[in-house]
């Protein structure tokens, strides 16, 4: 099948990647087939480097410590923000929220709250 752009690049200008290792993109940028942001690594490695591991705060900026922070599966969720989404639901049922614009400051309220 078709090689990926950075297999193929790290192949063209490094050398063959060892059997069973992945390319890592130092960089975090997917889509970069510089030679020099490539590292070949376990699968493991790969997977222990991902952005999502370095993570030390929600994508709404709740910190992930022991007591915010439960795991569903493979992925952490932030109790904050399950709390904020159950708040936000129950007023949507109860017809508290109007048009979006009004939903999202509804969202900032809770959240400054």
């Amino acid at each position: 099948g078709p090689a990926m752009a950075h297999r193929w690049s790290y192949e063209a200008m490094v050398g063959l990647i060892p059997e069973g290792l992945h390319i890592d993109h130092l960089c975090s940028v997917r889509a970069c087939v510089n030679p020099y942001h490539l590292d070949p690594v376990t699968p493991r490695v790969n997977v222990q480097r991902s952005r999502p591991t370095r993570s030390t705060h929600c994508n709404h900026g709740h910190e992930f410590t022991a007591a915010n922070t439960y795991w569903l599966g493979r992925k952490r969720t932030c109790r904050e923000c399950n709390r904020i989404a159950s708040v936000y639901k129950n007023a949507q049922k109860a017809g508290v929220l109007g048009p979006l614009s009004t939903e999202r400051r509804f969202y900032r309220r809770l959240v400054t709250a």
